[in-house]
């Protein structure tokens, strides 16, 4: 059985057009066809099975990072990209990948990639060799980082551009304003070596050999892709035409271009839904470059609708889930998005009063589902600013939503209780506020939704209006929640219409001090980019 994925906003549409492709040409949506591992070196032969047009698409990989795998590949199939192959880092790596049928070699025996730490001489080194092999072989390439998902098929675009020898993506956001968002290519600056293409020119040849000769000499802190940005720079020279611009690099010798960062996002970029609906774009890949850790990186594809790989036992919870009508003021809105000088302190007002305002009914809600046993199910949360520890904020003339990270710690979240429960109490749970709309959650849970409504203090507790329906009186300690929720406790959501009102608080000081303890690091402090906001452009 197909099974196909639709991510929440325009990506959807991209998704299932993409699964539609798929099923016309007979590949499906998902992961469909697996290939018969046999070879565990990189070999001519090995790379003639898979490729396309004489092109492959490789990444690196480990055990650690194993899951992130997986849905490249699962997104991989789903837009019809069959030609890849994975360089697995360590044997056990490479075992697990043939048994499970996927197309794979071993390219070291080292632990190089157990740490978060990515930018290391070690990786950069592993990465430039394995470029320069596939390359040496004769194959164009297309490497690919993990916390890449390849929303469509790039190659159709790639064709756009014979004559260039190299398609890489940017890392500077919004770097071309009068342009065709899709198809005009960039100025050359900040370049990620993350997504590139690479076509096997004896130009490309000779540029990725003295890039690898530096790292080889190079200190232990070099950085590679500093490097492959440095050189490709040397003696530039650009053309504009029709809007794009045509760079040739490495003292004017190599062909290249730079992919429009609003087609091909990196993380910041593509965070929030501003552009897609600006612009009507559907974006070709999500990189999840510069958000941090895997875990954080795990929690945005997630909220975009972009992890296909959660186990069944993700989306479900033995007390059930808890959900909640968040309350986000409009004339506080609408003060964020003021657009002149005189408002800037005043639009900066506002948009640390709304992120606290939300930030505290988050406190709560966690309060309330930890009392109940159940696990929270984040809200989305509004701005009218987003900035990423960018050079100087972004505003926009509309409300958008903030991806979770903005002003939650999702990392200390998800640690928990640390294995202490004596300090901090029993572990807080949560899931990402696209949970209910992924094609994991069991829509059987949808018939068994019960409003909690918060009514007045003369209300009889607990009384039900309806199956779907319970009143509370206000302000609550831990104990009378359970006892009023005592005839719904079965229900898999608890959807309540104010948590502000009510929680009373726990009833045991100690418990209200483990709450605190396990919660202190989660929530951002919103005051963190105040001197870019305030200040002169």
């Amino acid at each position: 059985m197909l099974v196909c994925i639709f991510p929440i906003t325009t990506t959807a549409a991209a998704m299932s057009e993409a699964c539609q492709a798929g099923a016309n040409t007979g590949g499906g949506c998902g992961p469909a066809r697996r290939l018969q591992a046999v070879d565990s070196t990189l070999t001519r032969e090995l790379l003639a099975e898979v490729a396309v047009d004489n092109t492959v698409v490789v990444a690196q990989a480990n055990l650690k990072f194993l899951d992130f795998l997986q849905n490249w590949i699962w997104h991989l199939e789903a837009v019809g990209m069959r030609n890849y192959v994975v360089a697995a880092m360590d044997r056990a790596t490479l075992d697990r990948l043939q048994q499970d049928g996927i197309r794979s070699f071993l390219y070291t025996s080292s632990e190089l990639f157990d740490s978060e730490k990515v930018f290391t001489r070690d990786f950069g080194l592993v990465k430039a060799r394995l470029i320069n092999e596939i390359i040496d072989l004769g194959f164009n390439l297309l490497y690919s980082d993990l916390d890449v998902v390849w929303l469509r098929d790039p190659f159709p675009y790639f064709a756009h551009f014979p004559d260039l020898d190299l398609l890489i993506t940017t890392d500077l956001w919004d770097n071309l304003e009068e342009a065709d968002p899709e198809w005009d290519l960039s100025p050359t600056c900040c370049l990620n070596i993350g997504a590139v293409l690479l076509r096997a020119t004896p130009v490309v040849a000779q540029f990725l050999h003295h890039w690898l000769g530096i790292l080889e000499e190079g200190l232990d802190t070099i950085w590679d892709q500093m490097v492959f940005h440095m050189q490709l720079h040397m003696a530039v020279e650009t053309s504009v035409s029709n809007g794009s611009h045509f760079h040739r690099g490495f003292a004017g010798k190599l062909p290249y271009g730079v992919l429009p960062d609003k087609a091909f996002p990196e993380g910041r970029a593509f965070a929030g839904d501003y552009d897609r609906e600006v612009y009507g774009l559907r974006h070709w890949i999500a990189h999840m470059d510069f958000m941090g850790t895997s875990v954080v990186k795990r929690h945005l594809f997630r909220e975009y609708g972009l992890w296909a790989v959660d186990p069944p036992e993700y989306f479900h919870f033995p007390g059930g889930f808890l959900t909640y009508q968040p309350a986000v003021p409009q004339d506080w809105l609408q003060q964020t998005l003021l657009s002149g000088e005189a408002d800037r302190e005043l639009r900066w007002r506002a948009h640390i009063r709304i992120i606290e305002y939300q930030q505290a009914q988050i406190r709560v809600a966690l309060a309330i589902s930890s009392a109940l046993g159940r696990a929270l199910i984040l809200p989305r949360i509004y701005s009218g600013f987003r900035s990423f520890a960018l050079r100087k904020p972004i505003w926009v003339a509309r409300p958008i939503h903030l991806p979770a990270k903005s002003v939650l710690s999702i990392d200390d979240m998800e640690k928990g209780n640390r294995g202490n429960q004596a300090l901090l109490g029993p572990t807080l749970h949560f899931r990402d506020y696209a949970f209910m709309t992924r094609p994991g959650f069991p829509v059987e849970f949808n018939a068994s939704v019960v409003q909690v409504v918060v009514g007045n203090a003369d209300a009889v507790p607990g009384a039900q209006q309806g199956q779907r329906s319970v009143v509370l009186q206000p302000l609550l300690t831990d104990r009378q929640l359970v006892a009023a929720l005592e005839e719904v406790k079965d229900a898999k959501i608890l959807h309540f219409s104010d948590v502000r009102r009510a929680w009373g608080g726990f009833a045991h000081p100690r418990r209200e001090l483990q709450f605190q303890r396990q919660t202190a690091a989660w929530f951002k402090s919103p005051y963190s980019s105040r001197e870019d906001l305030v200040s002169e452009d």
